[in-house]
């Protein structure tokens, strides 16, 4: 089963265009009962993949229609001689569970198209902490702040899991919340270096200057 578009935060720009596919996969050994799996088929942004994708994506749109669906077929698994008793085709049960993942994602997106446009304002800032950019960026200890060596932007990590990525001039690119063992990844990886203090200081005066700029009814942060 296809599924989308889904709407993908990227690491930097609007975000981009997302479909994915559900696969109901059947294995049997000999000797064995059948076993099943569900697998969640895509390539993100870029070909990024969807694991990459998952750990800057709060909350992943499709996960608890995919553990149902998972629980299913170890339920449908586990119980071959009931499944035999009711004279259901197997090809039946499973087209069923297909049908029952299309229904739980539909009916997602409608409540979610059911929002007014404030609320659904307030339901993404939920999601993305982007609202706490500029004061976990005023409070963040030097050695949270950090270069993204790919893109040439610098990162403000803060509290649970936040990060929120900056250009240059100190404006915002985007806020995503990050699991530790994904934030460890990056520096293992050399993805994320920590920043020096040259870099440091300046990203805090630009941004502290571009904040100066806004609404003033919107006070920067430690005021």
């Amino acid at each position: 089963m296809a599924v989308g578009f889904y709407r993908t935060p990227e690491r930097v720009g609007p975000p981009a265009p997302l479909a994915i596919t559900f696969q109901v996969v059947s294995t049997q050994v000999r000797g064995t009962r059948r076993r099943f799996a569900l697998n969640v088929v895509g390539v993100g942004p870029q070909g990024e993949s969807l694991g990459a994708l998952h750990s800057r994506t709060d909350p992943v749109p499709w996960s608890p229609t995919a553990r149902w669906a998972q629980t299913i077929l170890e339920q449908i698994e586990r119980s071959p001689k009931k499944r035999a008793r009711s004279g259901e085709p197997l090809e039946a049960r499973l087209e069923g569970l297909l049908k029952g993942i299309a229904k739980r994602l539909e009916q997602g997106e409608r409540a979610k198209g059911r929002r007014t446009s404030h609320a659904e304002a307030r339901h993404e800032e939920g999601t993305r902490p982007t609202r706490m950019a500029a004061t976990d960026l005023a409070h963040a200890a030097d050695e949270a702040i950090l270069v993204d060596t790919r893109h040439g932007t610098m990162v403000a990590l803060g509290e649970r899991g936040r990060a929120h990525v900056f250009n240059l001039e100190g404006k915002l690119v985007t806020s995503l919340r990050l699991r530790p063992q994904a934030i460890e990844r990056r520096r293992k990886l050399g993805i994320w270096r920590d920043a020096t203090e040259a870099e440091i200081s300046a990203i805090r005066a630009t941004a502290s200057r571009d904040r100066a700029g806004e609404d003033p009814a919107v006070p920067p942060a430690g005021r």
